[in-house]
C-alpha cells in the first residue's frame, strides 16, 4: 500500500492520491479508499481532486485502468479477462461495459483494429 503523509498541505492531498491510484490501480483500490487514508470525506477529496486535474477521481482511476488494459492486450497479446484482472476488475463484464464506454468498442474488436500483429 501506498504511504500518505499524516498531514499534507492542501495541494500535496492530490499528488499523494494521483501517486496511490499510479501504484494500486491494479489491486482495484476505491477512491473511497484513497479518500479514507487522506483523511478526507469522499465527496471533498472528489472536489478538492477536480478543482486540481479537471477530472472526477475516478474517471481518472478508469483512465489509468483502461489505459494499462489497452497496452497489455495490443503489445502484449493478453486477453481481454488476463487484462482486466491485470488493471483491477474482478469482473470481466464490468470491464468490458467500461472498456466499451471509454473507448467506443469491445474489448476483442479494439483488439482486433488495434493490435501489433
Amino acid at each position: 500500500a501506498c504511504l500518505l503523509e499524516e498531514n499534507p498541505v492542501q495541494q500535496d492531498y492530490i499528488s499523494q492520491a494521483i501517486h496511490c491510484m499510479k501504484l494500486e490501480y491494479a489491486d482495484g483500490i476505491p477512491v473511497s479508499e484513497i479518500a479514507k487514508r487522506l483523511n478526507l470525506s469522499r465527496s471533498y477529496f472528489s472536489v478538492l481532486f477536480k478543482e486540481r486535474t479537471g477530472q472526477a477521481p475516478q474517471d481518472y482511476l478508469t483512465t489509468l485502468r483502461m489505459e494499462k488494459a489497452i497496452e497489455l492486450m495490443t503489445q502484449y497479446g493478453m486477453s481481454p479477462s488476463i487484462a482486466a484482472v491485470s488493471t483491477g476488475y474482478s469482473d470481466i463484464y464490468n470491464f468490458s461495459r467500461m472498456f466499451k464506454r471509454y473507448t467506443g468498442q469491445s474489448p476483442r474488436t479494439y483488439i482486433q483494429k488495434n493490435s501489433r500483429q
